[in-house]
């Protein structure tokens, strides 16, 4: 427990980054080997630069996560700070114990393999387990610092166990419905209030987030219904959006017409699995988007998406 909250991932290198470990490791043992503690103590420390240079981010990126018939989107800049949107998750039978494969055998593994030792920010769109059913297990393998609810949304029973979570692992937790931001280095995260607490369907208390990065702009829809798009519409003035994680999987009952027609997202990015018996994404849907000309990915056939946000939001997938 102690050390996990001092552990230190190193992101994957290249052949010649491990060419230069392998020559910096040779030149360490050679000096041990001679007692020359002098030059061992700068290649020691070269080493230690080496490193953190090597694990810095090049480019601010936003990834979806190919977590299945869920979500998970993971929002690291180049000063290394991450915010994730969902954990993904599986609806297990009552009395079954879920297994957290989706976060041990996929959303761990890419998190080291970026580097990530730790999540800065954790936001819960709305408690639904395809959306916040890997939390425990991220918890318990990785430093989250910040969590971010909608506490209206979810039940006492549910609110009890996150709280008893987050005591265990030193998580903070903040309702949205008292701030409205995330303020990092070179990049903003406001949470857009559009909840119908009247409504019993728990879409429609999604948390809808804006991230602003330099001169893009990304709109994530959690699992909105139409009602909550049509708030929005008349609290905010939505500008152009260059990404739009669709709501709700891209089913019918989400991304209207009269919201598309206004925020126009050059990308649209739908996350949803392979088969899944919901038949999503709706025809419906995808039609609208290329009525305006969105460039639409699909976790289902494009796997992990990766945005770059430092060169004109270039994309790259891994289907593993």
């Amino acid at each position: 427990m102690l050390f996990r909250n001092y552990q230190i991932n190193i992101a994957d290198q290249s052949n010649l980054s491990l060419l230069y470990c392998f020559i910096l490791l040779t030149l360490l043992t050679t000096f041990i080997c001679y007692k020359n503690y002098r030059v061992f103590l700068i290649i020691i420390i070269l080493f230690i630069i080496f490193l953190r240079l090597t694990n810095q981010p090049l480019a601010t990126t936003f990834t979806a996560l190919n977590v299945g018939q869920g979500d998970s989107f993971l929002f690291q800049t180049k000063n290394n700070e991450t915010v994730m949107v969902d954990t993904g998750g599986k609806v297990v039978q009552t009395k079954i114990k879920d297994n957290h494969n989706i976060a041990k055998y996929h959303i761990i593994p890419t998190l080291k393999s970026r580097g990530i030792s730790k999540i800065d920010h954790l936001i819960l769109t709305h408690p639904h387990n395809d959306h916040i059913g890997e939390f425990p297990y991220l918890a318990q393998n990785i430093r989250i610092k910040n969590l971010y609810l909608y506490i209206k949304s979810y039940s006492i029973e549910q609110i009890k166990t996150i709280h008893t979570t987050c005591s265990i692992y030193h998580i903070k937790v903040i309702d949205v419905s008292e701030t409205n931001k995330i303020q990092l280095k070179e990049a903003k995260i406001s949470f857009l209030n559009a909840f119908i607490d009247s409504n019993e369907d728990k879409n429609a208390q999604s948390i809808i987030s804006l991230i602003e990065y330099k001169n893009y702009k990304l709109l994530l829809m959690g699992d909105a219904i139409e009602e909550n798009e049509n708030l929005l519409l008349k609290k905010y003035h939505l500008p152009l959006i260059d990404v739009l994680k669709v709501g709700h999987h891209g089913s019918k009952t989400s991304s209207s017409k009269h919201l598309l027609e206004i925020i126009q997202p050059k990308i649209s990015i739908i996350s949803s699995g392979k088969n899944n018996t919901f038949h999503l994404p709706n025809n419906e849907t995808i039609d609208k988007l290329e009525k305006i000309n969105s460039h639409i990915y699909n976790t289902q056939t494009d796997g992990d998406i990766t945005l770059n946000l430092d060169n004109q939001l270039i994309s790259s997938f891994n289907k593993s």
